[in-house]
């Protein structure tokens, strides 16, 4: 695999994590995470068990949604910067990269997925 096969696919697969963030919008998810951490450390909030038990949840799903996103999002990052370090590109070592994009490209899916 040539040099310029394995950018263009990183290329695309960063369109890709990119539009994904568009939809999941990590930073309102932080933001929100925050207001629930703030409501949790609220003395009262066990008070009503039901309500507390569904932003418990609620918490939980963003938590995970944004901890699989970031980390498909710093190894998207980190392959580029590979990419951009590495001028020479052997069969052996574009193999491992396209690998390593392919392991990257399931994580995003599973993104999309939910």
């Amino acid at each position: 695999m040539e040099k310029f096969e394995i950018v263009k696919f990183y290329q695309d697969f960063l369109k890709r994590i990119n539009d994904i963030k568009q939809v999941i919008k990590p930073d309102a998810i932080k933001k929100e995470l925050e207001d629930i951490d703030e409501q949790m450390s609220d003395s009262s909030f066990w008070n009503n068990q039901k309500e507390a038990t569904r932003i418990t949840s609620i918490s939980k799903t963003l938590k995970s949604k944004l901890e699989k996103f970031n980390k498909v999002f710093s190894k998207i990052e980190e392959l580029g910067i590979l990419i951009e370090l590495d001028d020479e590109i052997g069969d052996a070592k574009a193999r491992r990269q396209r690998k390593q994009i392919e392991e990257v490209k399931n994580q995003g899916n599973e993104i999309e997925i939910e």
